[in-house]
């Protein structure tokens, strides 16, 4: 991994971390590759300029592992793939397609199939990750619903439900809550040994978006905490482009954290 990565300018490291950083994982919600401001859920074809400047800020970052939320399509997945040279699995929306997602990978990976019953609004992307290096691990890419098709009961209910699905057996969970890092699903895991790498890191003041709301999240079981070593934000400026009315590459901040090699 590069030491001049552009991470090294913003992220906030752990007190307690030592050593150089061996696997970078990064969390990127793309509002479907269209650009903001975009005011529609039911996106056209992804824009291929704004996919190559993203990829261009992923290359930046130099992450080992790339969750991405809200594709609409294979065909987007893949071309970030190609950008980057990286293995991808990608998975479509349930109740709702067009909330695709994947993982990208330097690595071999494999996807972890879900009860046979279960059917997330969006998306729940468990995969096991074999590092060329480093010991194997799980992490699952999530999307959790939002109020917009359920409202705001509803939506709570199906959060925690579909997190229980994913949380017993990953390492890492990432992705889009869609809920604050204080709400229930936080309260959730923190119950289960999870630990917010935010938090822990002294970011969790930190936005993941463009405005001041932080649903973009990263969190370590209890068991693999010690292998955190940082956590980072990608500012808003970033992000930033003047393309007609487009004024930002997506809405929502790359987030990442940092991992020892003895994970």
């Amino acid at each position: 991994m590069s030491n001049k990565s552009t991470f090294d300018m913003y992220r906030k490291i752990s007190s307690e971390s030592s050593g150089p950083p061996g696997i970078c994982i990064v969390s990127h919600y793309v509002f479907w590759f269209q650009g903001v401001p975009f005011a529609t859920d039911a996106p056209p074809l992804h824009r291929s300029e704004i996919v190559t400047q993203l990829s261009s800020l992923y290359r930046e970052i130099n992450p080992d592992i790339i969750c991405l939320q809200e594709l609409q399509s294979r065909d987007a997945a893949a071309a970030v793939a190609k950008e980057l040279g990286m293995k991808y699995i990608f998975r479509s929306g349930g109740s709702y397609p067009q909330y695709g997602g994947a993982v990208l990978s330097r690595w071999p990976m494999e996807e972890i199939a879900l009860p046979q019953d279960v059917v997330p609004d969006r998306i729940l992307i468990p995969v096991k990750i074999f590092p060329d290096d480093g010991q194997a691990f799980q992490l699952a890419n999530i999307h959790l619903p939002s109020n917009r098709q359920r409202g705001a009961e509803g939506s709570q209910a199906q959060r925690l439900r579909e997190l229980s699905f994913v949380m017993d057996h990953a390492d890492i969970l990432l992705g889009d809550f869609n809920e604050r890092p204080d709400g229930q699903c936080a309260a959730l895991l923190k119950k289960e040994g999870f630990v917010d790498t935010a938090e822990v890191c002294g970011a969790g003041e930190l936005s993941s978006n463009i405005g001041t709301y932080r649903g973009d999240q990263i969190w370590l079981s209890e068991k693999k905490a010690d292998a955190l070593q940082g956590y980072f934000v990608i500012p808003k400026e970033r992000l930033a482009i003047n393309d007609g009315e487009k004024k930002f590459l997506s809405d929502h901040l790359p987030v990442g954290c940092l991992l020892n090699k003895g994970y």
